[in-house]
């Protein structure tokens, strides 16, 4: 919302010649100079050209000198001089000159609405509330001004937090485009409230009724900002990206850019917000914003794992920016992502000297100093450190405490290490460093496999209101009860953890792959898939994409879902050509059309892929598809080979126990004892856990049967009978012991 100058040079010479029949006193002299003080107006709006207005007040002020009537030229002349004051920002002369205008021109006319508007938005920039409301407050009946100054009203009690008092003027204007700024200061109200919601709504309205973009861009930026606070980041996205293409450039295109490129960071597509940070930065309108825009787009290529831009950037800010806790920040940064990188020895080196650039920070840069040591594994030097600033006030003191804890657990000093992050706990008053604290003790003896007190140490860490610590604390406790097998518990924590993804992106992705985990082990296959898609969803980085695939199939599988599998694959292989997995993806197919009946299918498939590579339990599958199909059709030589080729080559595969279990069954079909009985010996004894043993063991016994072999036949039931007493086998075995007697 800007100043408007409504008198142009045509009305202008038209008025002045209409009021020179009734004013003889000004004569064409002094008409001429209001006419080229007001073109000088003009000139400086669209040129820029600041020397006009130096002229013009040159002018009014020697007008004012010349002439004093009629009343009417001198309040204009006034009005003249105080627009030449505000467009050089001299908001006191302005203000002095408007003053005088309204004092001399009549009450009712345009001109006098015009002053005593200009009088308050002068009074408003330069931030006298009080006065701007008094004058602006007279318009409200004004045709031409009345709810352009009760948007600025609106505003006015906006910015002074009366929210009340906004809404209450704001809700009485009556013309569209004026009806805009109604809900973009009853959405920004909403916004400072919290309720984000109902923010959203009100600023969508905006672009219906205005299309200034001074009031329709800082919409569509708080607009994202709601959907960003609410957690629908895709909205925020779609939001700022659409107002950037369709809006032309204003000072809010950089924080449209902004706040893209942090929904891009919040939602884990780091490469999309570096490259819209490069943008925000290249288009900052200060220095300040452009080192604001750097440092953001340095995080991002951290996440994005590319340390050395990322060292850059941080670099870059903290060498330029004029803001000394920005140039720290960029600086510290700088050199902990260097020790990520393991350079060491540059980290300590570029912490010195910050130490000689940031003098008054010097202990904050010696303790990531301490750091660096300790990452090298310089111990001693490290300790050295962190015991010298322990003595110091806080917050450091607790910080180079938790770092003398830290350094005691990487020397295996556990003792040592709970001991001192017991007595921080107790002493600190940070609650970031009491959760800490508790992260690492719950480390420790998850270490020590106490995990009990790794629980309990978790559990407290989680009450602590530190969402950071919080999620990563859930993490760890999800993992220990996933190790232990108590899966209700890890969903519990997991889920957790995924339902607030865009604190962390990268943890929720990791503790969503194990919450997959977690449904497959308690044979939940549905939330499994449903994980999988989650996952399939967010893995912007494609950490995971090439294995969820494969266990998305292999969880429908589980669910029967056979026929569907084909059409999913091919929809994933379409999208993802060359996805590492790809073979495997394939087997898969080819497994599903085998468990629906089109063999031939399975082995067109199989036969294509059998010479790449994949996971053995792939390769295993493909050997044993190959196996049914010779069986299929009666080449029961190369059945025979394949099958051995499975379980023999490949035991982990996931078929390997239905080869060895069908070799068996094919063995005896045909009357083959001698080799039924070895297959089945084999199956039993590579996979004792299947639950097929006990009727493996039921077809040895009838094997030897059939080769007369009887006492070996009822050794085998009696085996049968003592191995799984409660197997049905082991009736039906019995039964053969007492036939066999019997002869």
């Amino acid at each position: 919302m800007k100043k408007i100058f409504f008198i142009v040079f045509i009305s202008l010479t038209f008025s002045i010649f209409s009021l020179l029949i009734l004013a003889m006193p000004v004569d064409q002299n002094g008409i001429n100079m209001l006419i080229g003080a007001k073109n000088s107006i003009q000139l400086y709006k669209e040129y820029g050209d600041a020397s006009g207005l130096n002229q013009a007040i040159a002018q009014m002020q020697l007008f004012l000198s010349q002439y004093t009537e009629p009343t009417s030229y001198i309040g204009e002349a006034y009005e003249i001089l105080g627009d030449a004051y505000y467009l050089l920002n001299n908001y006191p002369q302005a203000e002095n000159a408007y003053s005088m205008a309204i004092k001399y021109l009549p009450q009712n006319t345009q001109n006098y609405e015009y002053s005593a508007y200009s009088l308050g938005y002068t009074y408003m920039k330069a931030g006298d509330y009080t006065d701007a409301l008094k004058y602006l407050s007279m318009l409200y009946s004004s045709s031409t001004y009345g709810d352009e100054a009760k948007a600025i009203v609106g505003g006015i009690y906006f910015t002074l937090g009366q929210y009340n008092q906004a809404t209450s003027v704001l809700d009485t204007i009556i013309s569209n485009s004026w009806k805009a700024w109604t809900f973009y200061y009853e959405g920004r109200i909403s916004f400072n409230t919290g309720d984000y919601a109902k923010a959203q709504l009100l600023f969508q309205k905006v672009p219906n009724y205005s299309n200034d973009l001074s009031v329709v861009e800082p919409s569509a930026y708080y607009e994202a900002y709601s959907f960003l606070n609410m957690g629908n980041v895709q909205e925020a996205i779609n939001t700022a990206s659409q107002a950037i293409k369709s809006y032309a450039p204003t000072e809010w295109t950089f924080d449209l850019y902004m706040i893209l490129g942090q929904s891009y960071y919040e939602n884990g597509q780091y490469k999309l917000a570096i490259d819209i940070f490069q943008n925000a930065s290249s288009i900052a309108p200060t220095s300040d914003k452009k080192y604001e825009a750097l440092s953001a787009k340095a995080w991002a290529e951290y996440k994005f794992n590319d340390y050395s831009d990322a060292i850059s950037d941080w670099e870059n800010v903290s060498n330029g920016s004029t803001n000394s806790d920005i140039a720290l920040s960029a600086g510290i940064n700088a050199g902990s992502t260097l020790m990520e990188s393991k350079s060491f020895n540059q980290a300590i080196s570029f912490y010195k000297q910050m130490e000689s650039k940031f003098p008054s920070n010097i202990n904050q840069i010696k303790l990531e100093e301490g750091k660096a040591y300790l990452e090298s594994g310089n111990y001693q030097q490290a300790m050295s450190i962190f015991t010298s600033l322990s003595k110091l006030s806080e917050p450091l003191k607790d910080s180079a405490i938790y770092w003398l804890a830290y350094t005691y657990n990487l020397e295996n000093n556990y003792q040592s290490a709970i001991s001192t992050l017991g007595s921080l706990i107790q002493t600190t008053q940070s609650s970031e460093t009491r959760a800490k604290a508790y992260m690492l003790e719950g480390d420790i003896y998850a270490k020590v496999s106490q995990y009990s007190s790794a629980v309990s140490s978790y559990q407290q860490a989680i009450k602590v209101e530190n969402l950071s610590s919080q999620n990563t604390a859930r993490y760890n406790l999800g993992l220990i009860y996933y190790n232990n097998s108590d899966y209700k518990d890890a969903i519990s924590q997991f889920s957790i953890i995924i339902n607030n993804r865009t604190f962390d992106p990268d943890l929720a992705l990791n503790a969503a792959y194990y919450l997959s985990q977690c449904y497959v082990a308690s044979k939940d296959y549905n939330s499994a898939i449903a994980t999988y898609d989650w996952i399939a969803k967010y893995d912007f980085g494609d950490l995971y994409r090439s294995s969820i695939y494969v266990l998305k199939v292999i969880a429908m599988e589980k669910l029967g879902l056979y026929a569907q599998i084909p059409s999913y694959i091919d929809g994933i292989l379409k999208t993802y050509p060359d996805i590492s997995t790809k073979y495997d993806l394939l087997y898969y197919k080819a497994d599903a059309y085998m468990n629906t009946g089109n063999i031939s299918n399975a082995y067109s498939i199989v036969s294509s892929i059998s010479s790449k590579n994949m996971s053995s339990d792939a390769k295993g599958g493909v050997f044993y598809i190959e196996a049914k199909y010779y069986q299929s059709i009666n080449d029961l030589t190369n059945a025979e080979k394949y099958y051995k080729i499975v379980y023999m080559q490949y035991p982990s595969s996931i078929k390997a126990p239905d080869a060895a279990y069908t070799l068996g069954q094919l063995y005896y079909s045909i009357k083959d004892y001698s080799n039924a009985k070895d297959a089945f010996f084999a199956f039993v004894s590579m996979f004792s856990s299947n639950n097929l043993v006990p009727e493996a063991f039921y077809y040895i016994g009838l094997s030897y049967e059939n080769l007369g072999q009887t006492a070996n036949a009822i050794q085998v039931y009696n085996s049968l009978i003592s191995k799984f007493p409660t197997s049905s086998y082991a009736a039906q075995a019995q039964n053969r012991i007492a036939a066999l007697e019997k002869r």
